[in-house]
């Protein structure tokens, strides 16, 4: 099923909350972040690469580029006192030398429903299209970051392949300062998950994948036309349905307020790893994942989290594991506060394993770690000035296969002007 009908299903079945509502009170905005970067004499992954950062070379090595680097639009529908809508569109007004990725693209629309059970306890409800609740980074309008620029390798993952296209279920338990959540969720359009951590490699990079996109990955022998499981296609579509099988996720988190708050979750898209659309297999991906917050005084703010895993696609004739990645990532961060300044700084640890029975054909083995400092300006409620500068290091088993040094070092350093509203 495409992935536009799977949603539209998603709304339809939702549609009876929004049929009682009152006329809607709409809140519009926006996010135009106007960036210039430095880059390293690495090809970017986006344009074709093994780099795996958002920006890389140009045709004669570092390059100096000034981009368009984020034009999200989005739209809050109050539909009444327990009922509301969301949705957020994505403009891509960046070079795309093979014409994959779409230029406009829905990246999240749901429908919500919060009602009050008692004086301690509320349900949250939501149906449509959303981010699983991963990320302790992307508080910010239209899943972004005030801590940084650029999200970590763990969460520039949950951009760019996981998107719950189905229904969440959430109860809500409140004593005075504390709040604890118990979370549960069905769904689809999610089968290609892991494909990039698994052919392509950890990024970290900003950008978030709409329903349209094509993502261009390097090929692996494995995947060439004469290959154990050759494919028609050099990229991933992540929102995608393929075997007709629902996946959930369910999870917890804890908080007091102005403390602390820890979460869990566990993910699994039970997808068919034998199943190919003519186009792209299904990849059984499974994780779980842990994270907390510390607030500390002056504003000081510690993040951390961990995601450990492992993704599976095909079999051999002998019923082996065709390709099967175990992964693992952490990062830990800091971030400062000076009046109107937020100083951000932040370590990544990545890796990806080779369990199956191709490994010279389909090599997975990688590990990198990856030191991000920023440093934000808040020039009004709604502008914010950033410099970020990331250097990552680490070493991809396939590399030399694609007549590439096995280890790389990258560095990037973007300037950004942000609008948000």
């Amino acid at each position: 099923m495409a992935p536009q009908r799977s949603l539209l299903a998603v709304l339809a079945a939702a549609a009876p909350l929004a049929a009682a509502a009152q006329e809607p009170l709409l809140t519009f905005g926006a996010v135009v972040d106007v960036r210039y970067a430095r880059t390293d004499r690495e090809r970017s992954w986006l344009e074709g690469g093994a780099g795996r950062l958002r920006y890389g070379a140009g045709v004669d090595g570092r390059a100096d580029l000034l981009r368009l680097s984020q034009l999200a639009l989005t739209v809050d529908a109050d539909l009444g006192p327990e009922l509301a809508a969301f949705v957020h569109v994505g403009v891509d007004a960046e070079p795309d030398e093979r014409g994959l990725r779409s230029r406009a693209d829905l990246v999240e629309a749901y429908l919500s429903y919060h009602p009050d059970l008692s004086a301690r306890v509320q349900m949250r409800l939501k149906g449509g299209a959303f981010f699983p609740p991963i990320s302790l980074e992307h508080v910010g309008p239209a899943w972004t970051s005030p801590y940084s620029i650029t999200g970590s390798a763990l969460n520039s993952w949950i951009g760019e392949e996981l998107k719950t296209v189905g229904f969440e279920g959430t109860l809500v338990f409140r004593w005075d300062r504390d709040q604890l959540r118990l979370t549960g969720s069905g769904f689809g359009s999610n089968d290609p998950a892991g494909t990039l951590l698994a052919w392509r490699g950890w990024a970290i990079h900003d950008r978030q994948t709409g329903f349209g996109d094509r993502l261009f990955y390097p090929p692996v022998p494995g995947s060439a036309p004469e290959g154990p499981f050759a494919q028609n296609a050099v990229w991933v579509q992540p929102m995608v349905e393929i075997d007709g099988r629902v996946g959930w996720y369910a999870g917890a988190s804890l908080r007091r307020e102005g403390v602390a708050e820890v979460r869990a979750l566990r993910y699994d898209n039970r997808a068919d790893q034998t199943v190919f659309d003519g186009w792209q297999y299904a990849w059984l991906t499974r994780f779980s994942s842990y994270g907390a917050r510390i607030e500390l005084p002056w504003g000081v703010t510690l993040l951390g989290q961990h995601m450990r895993g492992d993704t599976h696609m095909g079999r051999t004739p002998a019923g082996e594991e065709a390709v099967l990645a175990p992964f693992e990532a952490s990062y830990g961060l800091v971030s400062v506060p000076i009046r109107r300044h937020l100083l951000t700084l932040r370590y990544d640890r990545f890796e990806t394993g080779d369990s199956d029975a191709l490994p010279d054909l389909d090599p997975n083995g990688e590990s990198g770690e990856a030191w991000t400092a920023a440093w934000i300006f808040d020039a009004t409620d709604s502008v914010r000035v950033a410099v970020e500068a990331i250097r990552l290091e680490g070493d991809r088993d396939v590399r030399p296969l694609q007549d590439l040094p096995r280890g790389v070092s990258e560095t990037l350093v973007q300037v950004s002007w942000r609008l948000a509203f």
